[in-house]
């Protein structure tokens, strides 16, 4: 059972929110904001995507850096589940 009171949890959470909106390379989807529902606690959670992104990489400076070895290490992993993918930007 998942519980608020669980920081660790939630930053695992976080951080599955954060590399959705981070795998969204071409803008599709236009994410500014990510949330989390606490349905157990009629709770939601929002945050602006740079401020969640400093918050969780814990370096300002280092945020473009850990969003773009995401991104590649995410491209890495689905060509080698055999998709097809553009290049990463």
């Amino acid at each position: 059972m998942a519980r608020a009171d669980q920081p660790a949890r939630i930053a695992r959470w976080c951080w599955q929110l954060l590399s959705y909106a981070w795998l969204d390379t071409g803008d599709r989807w236009r994410i500014r904001r990510v949330a989390l529902y606490l349905a157990r606690h009629g709770i939601t959670l929002d945050w602006p995507l740079p401020q969640l992104e400093t918050v969780l990489v814990d370096d300002p400076d280092k945020v473009e850096q850990t969003r773009a070895a995401f991104r590649r290490l995410a491209h890495q992993r689905a060509i080698a589940e055999g998709a097809t993918l553009l290049p990463p930007p």
